[in-house]
């Protein structure tokens, strides 16, 4: 196969991505939030595909935790913001403004979605209602 041949690639749109390179999690190393407890850019050098997507990580290590079980790493909802699709809309979560609860990842769009869920973490409950309907709708 040439270079200028298209190579089929299913792309899970249900991951927030970067919208010019498609760059998972805006190229954040998702593996930092669990080991370092804070967001932390990826290096291109260190990226690996899944999902159709190119993911970075900040260190070898990382990308070797990440490959070697990545469905443990992914963030819940795909990265779109829980407060948001409690209520029945998409909205894009923000790396740099998570939570850790219960063993997952949640990316918000702002602090104060963050701080509603942290008062009240029913919302999340009624996130994973709401997704897999919203979920449909990202597919193209």
């Amino acid at each position: 196969m040439t270079p200028a041949q298209a190579q089929a690639v299913a792309i899970d749109s249900a991951i927030i991505a970067d919208p010019v390179t498609g760059t998972a999690l805006m190229g954040y190393d998702v593996v930092s939030y669990f080991i370092d407890n804070k967001a932390i850019p990826g290096d291109v050098g260190q990226q690996v595909s899944h999902a159709g997507r190119a993911w970075y990580f900040s260190s070898l290590a990382n990308r070797l935790v990440f490959e070697n079980k990545p469905e443990s790493f992914v963030p819940a909802f795909g990265g779109y913001d829980p407060a948001a699709l409690a209520a029945g809309v998409i909205r894009q979560g923000d790396p740099r403004i998570f939570l850790q609860w219960q063993g997952k990842l949640y990316f918000f769009r702002d602090k104060e979605a963050r701080d509603r869920v942290l008062a009240k973490p029913d919302i999340i409950e009624a996130a994973a209602r709401e997704w897999p309907g919203l979920k449909r709708d990202l597919d193209p």
